[in-house]
């Protein structure tokens, strides 16, 4: 997982001229309908479960990517509304500066500091609180095969000194989804409305404007990226294991996608072969196939593959970071 402190999206689309927050649970903050949007080679998919994406095609993506989006949309749910109606009341404020219209901003302004005081008194725990979440999937309809042989072009590519045609081939090579939470500090952010409200009384209209817009940088920004053959390998063997006994023909396919998928996710180097985690997820996949065990041991299987996957999402994800970290410094 990365986290960065940063400028948010919330600021560009103020800079950029656009609209303000929808603050709506489930238009997901400043990728709604008229607030600030990413470029737009991107589509945007509503899932079966009624949550929103993006990705570079057209093609809906995986059920296993649907369930993570819905799992990812639900951090919304344990949003005070309070919180996304202030943040709302709080850029219509920086709107109304930006226009001259100083009485607006005040009462904006005076509407988020009761809301943000109601929220903070119903719960005075509250930290970081998630206001915006954002799901980007690049899926990649290529076998262990064709990668290989991809793979292969890019070495060959590389070891002849042609660098920029190996990159062409291997900056596709990307199964992953990626989820991008930001979170207002509610130790923070309150304070920023309050001071700017002040400022604002005191006649000082650039002051107040200003310290808006330097309180959206306070926002923190979340990025996760989830590996799509992980999650893809993990739905298939969760099938396989809750199939009736009669359909052993069945079972075996989907832990025959299973491995493929595993071996994908090796491939595009979201694991390592030689993994603890690896070789004991294959390990219980062969247990299964030879039919080992009562129902009772199908369910410790169950138990034992979904921690060995979330270990290995999480070592993913971990090396993901890393690997972006160094890139960034070196």
């Amino acid at each position: 997982m990365k986290t960065q402190i940063l400028v948010s999206a919330a600021l560009a689309a103020l800079l950029l001229g656009t609209t303000v927050l929808q603050a709506e649970v489930g238009d997901y903050g400043f990728d709604s309908e008229g607030g600030f949007n990413h470029p737009t080679a991107r589509i945007k998919h509503t899932d079966s479960f009624g949550d929103t994406y993006y990705s570079l095609k057209a093609k809906n993506a995986k059920a296993c990517v649907d369930k993570e989006t819905h799992a990812q949309h639900q951090k919304l749910k344990n949003t005070p509304s309070e919180v996304l109606q202030a943040l709302n009341k709080t850029f219509e404020a920086i709107k109304a500066l930006d226009k001259g219209e100083v009485n607006l901003a005040k009462n904006s302004l005076s509407s988020a500091t009761d809301l943000f005081d109601t929220a903070l008194k119903a719960n005075p725990k509250l930290k970081r609180v998630p206001v915006s979440v954002d799901v980007e999937v690049n899926e990649l309809d290529l076998s262990p095969n064709e990668i290989k042989t991809l793979l292969k072009m890019a070495d060959n590519a590389l070891t002849q000194k042609r660098t920029q045609d190996a990159r062409d081939l291997l900056i596709p090579l990307r199964d992953e989804m990626t989820t991008t939470t930001q979170y207002l500090p509610m130790e923070l952010y309150p304070k920023t409305t309050k001071a700017a409200l002040d400022a604002l009384n005191k006649g000082d209209k650039n002051k107040a404007l200003q310290t808006l817009k330097e309180g959206l940088s306070t926002i923190v920004t979340e990025s996760v990226i989830e590996p799509i053959p992980l999650l893809e390998a993990q739905e298939n063997i969760t099938e396989a294991l809750h199939l009736d006994k009669s359909k052993k023909k069945e079972a075996i396919q989907r832990l025959d996608i299973a491995k493929m998928e595993l071996n994908k996710a090796v491939l595009l180097g979201y694991m390592d072969e030689n993994s603890q985690e690896y070789k004991h997820l294959k390990t219980q996949i062969e247990k299964i196939q030879k039919g080992d065990g009562t129902e009772s041991r199908l369910e410790t299987f169950y138990d034992d593959i979904k921690d060995s996957f979330s270990s290995l999402i999480k070592k993913a994800q971990s090396e993901s970071h890393k690997l972006l970290s160094s890139i960034k410094t070196s």
